[in-house]
């Protein structure tokens, strides 16, 4: 059990293993809803698809500290103990995930120019 250095309350406790599955099977159902939800109201409701997204988020945290860690997030002030206890666990891997997001960042503005060149080689054909 972490502590959080601010509060006495526990950051997390270590997930028992009869808890184990179907708090991975919670987790996993959780944030796929979340998801679907998001992605449904995007258009019509964008406000309640980006916090649909941000519990998708969420979710998907606390499946990864559960499922790789085998920890559960506990007490008041779930949403920032959950990025708390991720930090923590991440810390030795964060320039791997740095890394990461650069590639992906590389390859979406890679995806936002090959549509936009895709854009206007099919607006030069209709006129």
């Amino acid at each position: 059990m972490e502590t959080d250095d601010k509060e006495e309350y526990p950051l997390y406790k270590d997930l028992p293993e009869v808890e184990k599955e179907s708090w991975i099977k919670f987790h996993e159902n959780a944030y796929k809803d979340d998801l679907k939800h998001a992605e449904k109201d995007l258009i019509e409701f964008p406000r309640w698809s980006i916090i649909s997204g941000y519990y998708a988020m969420h979710n998907t945290t606390k499946l990864y500290l559960g499922k790789i860690h085998n920890v559960k997030i506990v007490g008041e002030q779930v949403h920032s103990k959950a990025l708390k206890a991720l930090s923590k666990f991440i810390q030795d891997k964060k320039e791997k995930v740095i890394e990461l997001l650069k590639k992906a960042e590389i390859s979406f503005f890679n995806v936002l120019q090959l549509e936009e060149k895709s854009e206007k080689g099919s607006n030069k054909n209709v006129s």
